[in-house]
């Protein structure tokens, strides 16, 4: 007789499947059934499905104002109880849509009315139904904290994106029964409504905020609404945003993750701040004075696993980097001279993978750079990728040495399979036939887990 899976196990293993793997689960049995489309339909899967399961009252109301709808049989499953992730802004679109293709015109074109109609009756069925964790809610004229039953339905909330100019009701709505929102993505467009700073100072337990401005607009003063938030978090990513770092992060100690893409020239404040607990830090697009940053490293660089400089790099922040930041396992930064290098490498000894921009012309050698790598870097080092971009004209692949550094990482204890990718200005037609065979030995003998030359991949399907 055979043996099934208790429930409990298919559904931890049904959680970590795509979309399409829990489709095919759908049509092995009833339970699996079940249990698959308890999981599809935490997000709304299909509109005609999401009206069919309409109560009766509401097809009526959508019926009397000639909104034609399906009257097939009822669906197998309330899927409506199912959702705990909604897009406001994607069930609008999906509304102008349906009602555009009944009627045979483009979604601007419809009737506002009936618009407007739909969206009460199917925003009364979800708000009476569901019980939300992540809601998104973009700039538009709905209002979904009128209905009746909201209340429940957005006290569980825990994540929570949105643009700042939805309206002062729904933030003054949400920070009256939202205190525990774990996420906060906020992207601010040219006004920022009344409640969303009551919101930000009500929260108890956020960890994860992140910030986009989307407009540039000088007028737009975010310091009030960011100065408000809680020691609790633990993650911050601001982007597109001119703001006094010292004065908005100073206090958020608890830090592990800040990610930064602002317009700021120098990041004159970094150099004070003090976050013992930070993990991870990134820069896009524009980059710190290297003092600044460097002053930065020496208060912070001791519990950093990841850091990321983009095009940032030099000889006294390369030593900064090794001396201050013993358990580095990820950096991405621009290095044009070995020694640097082999400072990071010798002293950062968890290092794990390394991305690097490499210079500028005739600055490195390629062979000696990549003898380097293999030869000085720590035994758990794994991932490597060089950029070479257009900064330099780099010899083709066959010039390179690859046997003889393959070998040499083969003869590393452990012997780790290495990610490989090297970007160059060549045309893929200079990895010429003699490379790739090199590489697809190696990858037979374990010694390459994969290997990317510009825009070719060769890739081995398992590790020895």
């Amino acid at each position: 007789m055979p043996r099934h899976l208790p429930t409990d196990c298919l559904n931890d293993i049904f959680e970590h499947l795509e979309n399409k793997d829990l489709r095919t689960c759908l049509l092995v049995n009833s339970l699996w059934n079940v249990i698959s489309v308890r999981i599809l339909w935490r997000t709304i899967q299909n509109f005609n499905t999401l009206i069919a399961c309409l109560p009766n009252d509401s097809k009526e109301i959508l019926q009397a104002n000639e909104i034609i709808i399906s009257t097939s049989r009822p669906p197998l499953f309330n899927y409506i109880t199912f959702i705990n992730c909604l897009s406001v802004n994607d069930v609008g679109e999906a509304i102008e849509n349906f009602l555009g293709y009944r009627q045979l015109i483009t979604p601007q074109w419809v009737d506002k009315n009936k618009i407007m109609v739909m969206t009460r009756e199917i925003f009364k069925m979800l708000m009476n139904q569901i019980s939300l964790k992540s809601l998104s809610f973009y700039s538009g004229s709905v209002s979904i904290s009128t209905h009746p039953g909201s209340v429940e339905c957005l006290r569980n909330l825990s994540e929570f994106t949105c643009s700042s100019n939805i309206s002062s009701e729904f933030f003054h709505q949400l920070s009256r029964i939202c205190h525990n929102l774990q996420s906060l993505k906020i992207t601010f467009e040219k006004s920022i409504s009344n409640g969303l700073t009551d919101l930000i100072t009500v929260q108890k337990n956020l960890r994860h905020f992140d910030v986009l401005k989307k407009y540039f607009d000088e007028d737009l003063d975010l310091t009030r609404s960011l100065t408000k938030l809680p020691n609790t978090l633990t993650k911050l990513h601001i982007d597109g945003c001119y703001l006094p770092l010292s004065t908005i992060i100073r206090k958020l100690t608890n830090l592990q993750e800040l990610v930064l893409s602002c317009d700021n020239e120098d990041f004159e404040g970094i150099q004070h701040l003090e976050l013992p607990h930070l993990q991870i830090l990134e820069f896009k697009r524009k980059y710190p004075n290297s003092k600044y940053l460097i002053k930065f490293l020496e208060k912070n660089g001791k519990n950093l696993k990841v850091i990321d400089l983009g095009k940032l790099g030099n000889g006294s922040l390369h030593f900064t980097i090794s001396k201050f930041c013993p358990n580095l396992k990820s950096l991405i930064t621009m290095i044009n001279r070995l020694e640097p290098l082999k400072d990071v490498l010798n002293n950062c000894q968890q290092l794990e993978s390394i991305d690097i921009f490499c210079g500028y012309h005739g600055s490195l050698s390629e062979r000696l750079l990549l003898k380097t790598i293999v030869d000085c870097s720590p035994e758990r080092f794994h991932e490597l990728k060089l950029d070479f971009g257009h900064y330099i004209f780099p010899e083709p692949p066959s010039h390179w040495g690859l046997m003889s550094i393959f070998e040499r990482w083969a003869n590393r204890v452990p012997c780790i399979p290495l990610s490989l990718t090297i970007i160059t200005n060549l045309y893929d037609s200079e990895v010429d036939v003699e490379v790739n065979e090199i590489i697809e030995k190696y990858k037979k003998l374990g010694v390459i887990k994969e290997c990317k030359i510009n825009n070719v991949y060769f890739v081995r399907s398992g590790c020895h």
